[in-house]
């Protein structure tokens, strides 16, 4: 039962408690060489890396006299992986330029699965614009921090917007590991062995840039070859690679303006987290500005027009130094180019939605683009027999559409298109 308790506390990431069970099972069975090796992983997972390395004296110490041996070859390694990570420098994400807004559930979930021993492939898949990056960046500082180290050698975070082949992939992995390539032997080989006995996670942000000499073999064999390396990767489209685990990327909050059922009081309206992100960005391109309560309603509009996506909202709150919050709803209506920016620290792809969504409807195929322009006439949701009537598509159509994040399908089994995709379809 101690043992029971233990499995499904470490599955959660609840290690204090399995650590309390763990201590248990030692005071009943000292000479219990894997339970003490769990404990030293335990004690280094929440940063205690010095009562880690004791946890190994002490085992050491009682196998010696209650049995006469050695620790065995898979302790002594794990006592070495701990003493070599102990004293490294954190791992080096790049910093944040805005707060981190919303997602609660979002990170919980990742996280949970990312402990999980047995998904080693995570993909954030959505639209553009979706947040997909900031949300693996955040989770990642959360498994890594002084408190909590699922990963003993730490996250690498590596970009791909500038690669589009599997040399290049290679070279940009070695790069962010701070890994030299030798001329003497093949470059993937070399990164393989490398990372064979590393416990780390790779995120890969902006995977689609590599939709056409996809490297997947090269993730299939890393995951392969390195049995404790984990993949978080940010992609428009789904790898379609066995053992994926897809993690569909939804909006943030938004309050649910026309529900007639419960009244919504303004005082609500803040609590949600698109509307936390409208007015935080409000507070930076207009400091002190205060929020009038009867601007609320049309800051939530807004957000619902966009459906709670981060990238719209941001570039729709930077209009307040002009308009107010109910004209850039109105704007918001009639024209999608509204939506864009003139800050020089974003790449050119993130300074306007069209830009983000014409990246995308490149990856489409010539047909997908003609049933998606034709699906832009459905206003919310819509069925599979609508879809027959009005675009003849057949099913391996519908299904690329939703692979690459153009279509949606909801829990009661309808389809539906993100607004503001439908207004750039």
């Amino acid at each position: 039962m101690l043992h029971r308790l233990i499995d499904e506390h470490m599955a959660q990431v609840a290690y204090e408690p399995a650590l309390r069970y763990l201590q248990q099972v030692l005071d009943l069975e000292p000479w219990r060489e894997e339970a003490h090796r769990q404990a030293m992983l335990l004690l280094a997972r929440t940063g205690q890396f010095s009562a880690a390395l004791l946890q190994y004296e002490r085992c050491h110490q009682i196998l010696a006299t209650e049995l006469a041996v050695e620790p065995a070859h898979e302790t002594e390694l794990l006592y070495a992986r701990i003493k070599a990570v102990a004293n490294a420098p954190p791992s080096a994400l790049p910093a944040p330029p805005t707060p981190f807004i919303g997602r609660t559930e979002d990170l919980t979930e990742l996280t949970r699965l990312l402990a999980d021993r047995k998904v080693r492939l995570i993909t954030l898949v959505g639209a553009g614009g979706m947040g997909k990056t900031r949300l693996a960046l955040e989770v990642a500082r959360q498994v890594v921090n002084e408190q909590l180290r699922i990963f003993l050698h730490g996250v690498v975070f590596v970009p791909l917007v500038s690669i589009d082949t599997t040399a290049q992939v290679i070279s940009a992995l070695a790069q962010a590991l701070a890994f030299t390539l030798q001329p003497q032997s093949p470059p993937e080989e070399q990164l393989l062995h490398y990372l064979r006995d590393k416990e780390m996670l790779l995120v890969l942000d902006n995977f689609e840039q590599l939709a056409e000499a996809a490297p997947f073999a090269l993730l299939a064999k890393l995951l392969q070859r390195a049995p404790t390396v984990k993949l978080l990767i940010t992609s428009r489209i789904r790898l379609n690679l066995q053992g994926e685990q897809l993690y569909w990327m939804q909006g943030l909050q938004v309050p649910a303006l026309q529900s007639t059922a419960v009244p919504l009081h303004l005082d609500d309206i803040v609590k949600y987290s698109g509307v936390q992100l409208f007015i935080e960005t409000v507070q930076r391109v207009r400091p002190g500005y205060p929020i009038l309560a009867n601007e609320l309603l049309a800051i939530a509009t807004i957000c619902q027009q966009v459906q709670g996506m981060p990238l719209a909202i941001e570039l729709a709150a930077a209009w307040t130094n002009v308009l107010a919050p109910a004209e850039i709803a109105s704007e918001i209506g009639r024209n999608l180019d509204f939506l864009a920016s003139e800050m020089v620290d974003l790449p050119l792809r993130q300074r306007s939605m069209r830009a983000v969504f014409d990246a995308s409807w490149r990856h489409l195929t010539p047909t997908e683009q003609i049933v998606f322009r034709q699906l832009s006439v459905f206003r919310g949701g819509f069925t599979r027999a609508a879809t027959q009537v009005v675009t003849g598509a057949t099913l391996p159509v519908l299904l690329n559409l939703i692979h690459k994040s153009f279509l949606q399908r909801t829990p009661d089994e309808r389809y539906q298109i993100h607004e503001l995709l439908r207004q750039f379809a």
